[in-house]
């Protein structure tokens, strides 16, 4: 994933289209093999899901864009485009795939720290649960982590994702606690009305529920919930991995 942001100028190749053929077979070749793998892995538990993605095909931009927006327009539209994308996408088919269940026991007001176990090493569950409460509360929540993770996809990933209204909280080492604090106490600051905080306290993915529970728990959400009286929701993931 390229760190540039912006445009450049057209060449001559793209001028006279040559450019823009060569463009046309790589994505019918990107395409073709996306097909090809959901071939294989099509079954009859998972077909339903991937007849849904592969509709998003259809969709046109501007259908896509009113979807993601929907929920809040003004929250929404200020975040940066992975936020976007993964909104509409879950409102599109994730949905309708994804079961979350207890949403009526988050609070209507008040700083929140939602804490459980983690699954997926990509942070798709936190992001369908932070989806979920969008849908049904209008608010997005913010999710921990590392301000500098390993990797250079997941540096770029926080760093779009970890602007002061973005969808990730970044922690600093040794700023845990503090940052937890700065964000419950003062959401306004972020373009929050109501301060809701994901959090992983043993910060690694494991699909085993059992190791996962015998894994060391960070205290920092604990700590930062005496500090500012939120409230906090436990949640438990199960059923899917990456």
């Amino acid at each position: 994933m390229s760190d540039r942001v912006g445009t450049e100028p057209p060449t001559k190749e793209t001028l006279d289209g040559t450019a823009h053929l060569d463009s046309a077979k790589q994505a019918g070749a990107a395409i073709g093999r996306s097909i090809a793998h959901i071939e294989k892995v099509l079954t009859p538990e998972n077909a339903a899901r991937n007849a849904l993605l592969l509709s998003l095909l259809a969709l046109p931009p501007i259908g896509f864009l009113y979807l993601a927006l929907r929920p809040n327009p003004r929250q929404i539209w200020a975040q940066r485009w992975p936020t976007i994308t993964f909104i509409g996408l879950y409102q599109m088919a994730l949905g309708r795939c994804v079961e979350i269940e207890g949403l009526e026991y988050l609070p209507q007001t008040g700083p929140v720290i939602l804490a459980g176990n983690h699954i997926n090493k990509t942070s798709m569950d936190g992001m369908l649960l932070g989806s979920k409460i969008l849908v049904e509360r209008g608010g997005l929540a913010k999710w921990v982590s590392i301000a500098d993770p390993p990797g250079r996809t997941l540096k770029h990933f926080v760093r779009l994702l970890g602007t002061t209204e973005g969808v990730i909280l970044p922690i600093h080492k040794g700023m845990t606690t503090k940052t937890i604090i700065q964000f419950l106490q003062n959401p306004e600051a972020f373009q929050r009305h109501q301060p809701i905080l994901g959090i992983f306290p043993v910060g690694e993915a494991d699909i085993d529920f059992e190791q996962h529970m015998a894994k060391p728990w960070h205290t920092s959400a604990a700590v930062a919930a005496v500090e500012t009286g939120a409230a906090i929701v436990p949640f438990f993931c199960a059923g899917f991995a990456v």
